[in-house]
């Protein structure tokens, strides 16, 4: 039996240093009766990358994991598993995503958050982008396996912090409310982007909710500088968290990627 597993490899570091994601390919050919075996890693680079199946090789077994979401209390991308059927000279194209960097969404459909600008506030975190496999000719239609991000934290007072939802499967989780707003942004789905978390009922403004392979961006309040996380990408992204008008950190967190 011939056998190619697609791993991931995540680097885990501490203070808010991106996070690394590989796609690691372990290659496992039969020659004469015997196993030789060759491992490759793909690493995040901010751009698609290309894999070319070799002869003997019939099946690939992937492992992809998403994008952490940025900020303090973010959260971690899905972990996905599939088998595909392969033919040898087939090209796939291995999507990386990136962590959340401050208030920028991660490569591959992260949503934004907020800089807090031109407000002295804390930023919030953008999401997570998602991991995915593509088959030709490449568009978002043609992934055959997708690992979504996790959603950005909102911008926080020390005392509230909401965090952002998880990347799932099949769907990602809901992002945290602030004290004021009881869910931050929604999870998505297979088959529709999460919903845009709402404000608070003082007043404040809704995230933007996910679409195809993106997550929503985080709501933004001009006056109190408040702001949401970024929803984490996905097939369908997260939904950004919502502003609660009121105060410092008092704002929904960003959800995770379908």
């Amino acid at each position: 039996m011939k056998l190619i597993s697609l791993l991931w490899n995540q680097t885990r570091e501490n203070n808010s240093v991106i996070k690394l994601l590989s796609i690691i390919l372990l290659t496992l050919l039969t020659s004469f009766g015997s196993f030789s075996q060759l491992s490759v890693t793909f690493s995040y680079t901010g751009s698609a990358q290309y894999w070319t199946v070799p002869p003997c090789v019939d099946t690939v077994t992937i492992i992809v994991a998403g994008a952490k979401g940025g900020g303090s209390t973010s959260n971690f991308g899905a972990v996905v598993t599939y088998q595909l059927p392969v033919t040898t000279g087939q090209i796939l194209q291995l999507n990386v995503g990136g962590q959340g960097v401050g208030s920028v969404g991660g490569w591959n459909g992260g949503g934004n958050g907020w800089s807090g600008a031109p407000t002295s506030n804390l930023p919030s975190g953008g999401g997570g982008g998602a991991s995915d496999v593509r088959v030709t000719p490449y568009a978002l239609a043609n992934r055959i396996i997708v690992a979504g991000g996790g959603g950005g934290t909102n911008a926080s007072s020390a005392t509230n912090v909401a965090n952002g939802g998880s990347g799932g499967c099949p769907n990602g989780s809901i992002g945290a409310g602030s004290i004021y707003t009881v869910v931050g942004g929604g999870g998505g789905t297979q088959t529709s982007g999460g919903a845009g978390g709402p404000f608070w009922s003082g007043g404040g403004f809704t995230g933007s909710p996910g679409s195809l392979g993106q997550g929503g961006n985080g709501g933004f309040d001009p006056f109190y500088g408040t702001s949401g996380g970024g929803g984490g990408g996905g097939y369908y992204g997260g939904g950004g968290g919502g502003t609660d008008g009121c105060c410092i950190g008092a704002n929904g967190g960003g959800a995770g990627g379908g």
